[in-house]
């Protein structure tokens, strides 16, 4: 049986799906590109949206099911089901995962837990619920398949399809499906942080808020590779007209000039073999720093062995402690002044080059009151998660920011 898909000649907004079994799906949408209503013969489904495009109600044949809110960072945290009166709320690291549910009654204002996470490197490992542990086993993308009790029983076995739609499901299951997404019954959607998919068409119902990130497929899921690469948060890098723009985990958001050479979408993708995504921040709490001070610390050593400093248009260096990189020509990086709009510091970002040992891969290091906010990307091999060699290299951030800091306090000034 085949299925037709038809979209309109001037955007990649999915209209119609005409079964070859029978039947018809026919979608509508908004101003925004949300979708707004989903039409079938035995199900009409409507979804409500907020000024910030973000998915707040649904309805199905004109009865409302379901109402989400929002935190500041855009994290889902209450899930109102009508049907059953549960009111379920999420709690979240600052990494952003989700470390527990909680069943929230509004005429006792009391609490019940549901369930809780345990997670290991941004992968769940765990779920205690009803006072039980569950261990969690995934598969190369970071995905669900296996879930054992403390005994090592198996209670739980799925198998997906190629978008992550369930195929076939065995024992008590679990909402965990690609990393970041979390499986809502009520509407038969992901929620994606950002963004709301539908396995069943490797799609979302909101455009990529960062844009054009996969050509015109705004509405595609990982580069429509899922079986290399993930999502966690919907979005990814995007450069339009010769800009590049990154934005983690609310961690950071910053611009710069695309290097010759440099992928579209950053080069690296949260799920693919090798992505790592690490926090190497000083932070001191009880001090206070002078911020231009320690602006001027980073663009003079903006990578471990520099030859040049930081600027706004991008500075060629060698990241190799001890300088022999430059002598060699090897591991090269470019190093730009950025601002963050997101935390509202300033800092500076190094983009690998072409030919970088650990391309591709950029290191953001904003300067703030408090210290140094450092982060890291990327899906070089030697940095890959649990290696020694990744363990080396990413320690070499906190002593060089910790050197700057102790000349920008105490009246000490670079």
């Amino acid at each position: 049986m085949t299925d037709t898909y038809t979209y309109p000649s001037h955007n990649n907004r999915l209209q119609t799906i005409a079964y070859g079994s029978g039947g018809t799906r026919t979608y509508t949408y908004d101003g925004a590109g949300h979708v707004t209503a989903v039409a079938e013969a035995t199900r009409n489904t409507t979804y409500a949206y907020n000024a910030a495009g973000r998915l707040v109600g649904l309805t199905i044949d004109g009865t409302p099911e379901s109402e989400y809110r929002y935190n500041a960072l855009g994290q889902q945290v209450i899930r109102k089901l009508n049907a059953s009166g549960q009111i379920i709320h999420a709690v979240h690291d600052l990494d952003g995962n989700r470390l527990a549910e909680y069943d929230y009654d509004p005429t006792t204002q009391t609490t019940t837990l549901l369930r809780e996470y345990i997670w290991l490197d941004g992968e769940a490992v765990g779920v205690v619920e009803n006072d039980q542990l569950y261990f969690v086993r995934t598969d190369h993308i970071g995905r669900p398949t296996i879930a054992t009790d403390a005994a090592g029983i198996v209670v739980w076995t799925v198998a997906y399809r190629p978008f992550g739609e369930v195929d076939v499901s065995t024992g008590t299951p679990i909402s965990l499906r690609f990393p970041g997404q979390w499986f809502q019954v009520e509407s038969g959607l992901h929620q994606n942080w950002m963004r709301d998919y539908d396995p069943t068409l490797g799609r979302y119902l909101q455009a990529d808020p960062l844009g054009l990130v996969d050509g015109a497929s705004v509405y595609g899921y990982a580069l429509q590779n899922p079986g290399r690469y993930t999502d966690p948060r919907g979005e990814y890098c995007v450069t339009l007209n010769g800009t590049t723009t990154c934005r983690v985990k609310e961690k950071y958001e910053f611009s710069f000039p695309k290097p010759s050479g440099w992928p579209n979408n950053g080069g690296f993708a949260p799920g693919n073999n090798w992505y790592h995504l690490y926090d190497k921040s000083v932070i001191d709490r009880a001090n206070l720093y002078d911020v231009e001070c320690l602006m001027r610390g980073l663009i003079a050593m903006p990578d471990p062995a520099p030859s040049n400093g930081a600027n706004a248009g991008g500075t060629s260096n060698y990241a190799n402690p001890g300088g022999w990189g430059e002598a060699f020509g090897l591991n090269p990086v470019t190093g730009y002044v950025v601002n963050d709009p997101v935390s509202g510091y300033s800092g500076i970002v190094n983009v690998t080059e072409q030919g970088h040992a650990l391309s591709h891969g950029i290191v953001v290091r904003l300067a703030t009151p408090h210290g140094i906010l450092t982060y890291g990307e990327g899906n070089g091999f030697l940095q890959r998660p649990g290696s020694r060699t990744g363990q080396v290299i990413n320690n070499v951030w906190p002593q060089m920011n910790i050197n700057i800091m102790n000349q920008c306090s105490c009246g000490n000034q670079l």
